[in-house]
């Protein structure tokens, strides 16, 4: 079984060696890497407006710093949710002190080394300066050695329902996969579809006929709000924003038209 998940994608940066303060998030001594730069007064920089940008402005923020976020896209999480949850969660990051910066690009980074920071050079012609850097702009599903081995490999490794790849005899589950869902091939970048998804490789490998088919669920924890999606943000008409709900949770319910309805993974 590949299992092989995801890389970080990278910034384009003005020297190829390893930058002391920039920061992506993939594994464990990532985030005490970054721990390690995180002081009050300091200020730093995120590239990116996902979940990983988001949270990581909401934490920086929490230990005092100056944090600006640039996003490549015209709003937020515009990949992942709608209008409406992305237009409450820049409001609350703007009333946390953060500055946002919707509809910008990172042209390049250089790297300030003698005065330990780096510098942001953007598509409007401006320039951001900051001691901390850290990249949210997505992964790469890895998929070399699925690729070594001759196996269908597209934007992530292609498996059918039971997690088989075009080797019958080998199977792939979590970030690297593409499985069929809805009528399309996708890959999902998440916890919940790394367990699920190996659970019925798992009951498959051992005999039993078993299909992928669970719901993609999703959460955010920034500041005291937290954000649970389940489902995609595709394929709804309206949205409606229930009365009353408390600002600690966000609930948003997605109404579909009739021809979007169906089976359980709707």
């Amino acid at each position: 079984m590949f299992a092989t998940g995801a890389r970080a994608q990278c910034l384009p940066i003005a020297e190829s060696e390893d930058v002391p303060h920039l920061h992506s998030f993939r594994t464990l001594s990532d985030a005490e890497r970054l721990r390690q730069d995180m002081r009050s007064g300091g200020s730093m920089l995120v590239v990116g407006g996902g979940y990983t940008g988001l949270e990581t402005a909401a934490v920086a923020r929490s230990v005092g710093m100056r944090v600006t976020l640039i996003k490549r896209d015209n709003r937020i999480l515009g990949r992942v949710a709608p209008a409406e949850i992305a237009a409450y969660f820049k409001e609350l990051h703007l009333n946390n002190g953060v500055r946002i910066c919707e509809g910008v690009e990172l042209k390049i980074l250089l790297v300030r080394r003698e005065t330990d920071g780096v510098t942001a050079w953007l598509s409007n012609g401006g320039t951001i300066d900051a001691d901390v850097g850290v990249a949210g702009i997505g992964v790469v599903p890895e998929t070399g050695l699925a690729a070594q081995a001759n196996l269908h490999v597209d934007d992530g490794i292609v498996v059918e329902s039971a997690g088989r790849t075009s080797d019958p005899f080998i199977y792939a589950a979590g970030g690297c996969a593409r499985f069929p869902y809805q009528g399309a091939q996708i890959r999902l970048e998440s916890v919940q579809n790394a367990v699920d998804m190996a659970e019925t490789m798992v009951r498959s490998i051992a005999g039993e006929t078993a299909a992928y088919r669970s719901i993609p669920w999703f959460w955010s924890d920034q500041y005291s709000s937290r954000l649970q999606i389940a489902g995609f943000n595709q394929g709804h008409t309206h949205v409606v924003c229930p009365q009353g709900v408390g600002n600690s949770i966000v609930h948003l319910v997605l109404q579909l038209s009739p021809r979007y309805r169906g089976g359980r993974d709707q």
